[in-house]
């Protein structure tokens, strides 16, 4: 019923609006994607959150950030700080303390092989945190 005053409200708008005012372009913007709206409406289809300002709040500091680095100094500075920014994000993603991981895999690295260098992860690190919680 809601949905149904929306689209009669969004059918009047775009007939009584000019086409290039800011209310004709949002109602039209609306009623093309009407039928994905009416998806998402239905029971068991909102899992998916319709707002993704949790999303854009995330992606922000880079977002920010992003003109400055195109001037970082030195060529192998950028690739660097890719680096850098890559093990932070995982280590958020992981749950982790960046500074408690690095110096656990910093410790590890040194005695690693090429095959035993991909268990030094942030997820690694976690999970070893785990292992010890649960040993008696």
């Amino acid at each position: 019923m809601l949905l149904a005053q929306l689209q009669r409200h969004c059918q009047q708008a775009v007939a009584s609006a000019l086409p290039a005012s800011g209310i004709g372009k949002a109602a039209t913007y609306a009623l093309e994607r009407w039928a994905q709206l009416e998806q998402f409406a239905q029971p068991g289809c909102g899992h998916v959150l319709i707002d993704n300002n949790p999303t854009e709040r995330q992606i922000r500091p880079t977002a920010l950030g992003k003109k400055n680095w195109l001037f970082i100094g030195h060529p192998d500075a950028g690739w660097r700080s890719a680096v850098i920014y890559s093990v932070l994000g995982s280590c958020k993603l992981a749950h982790v303390n960046p500074q408690d991981y690095l110096l656990w895999a910093l410790d590890r690295l040194a005695r690693a092989t090429n095959q035993s260098v991909g268990s030094l992860l942030p997820a690694d690190y976690r999970n070893s945190l785990c292992a010890v919680k649960e040993q008696p």
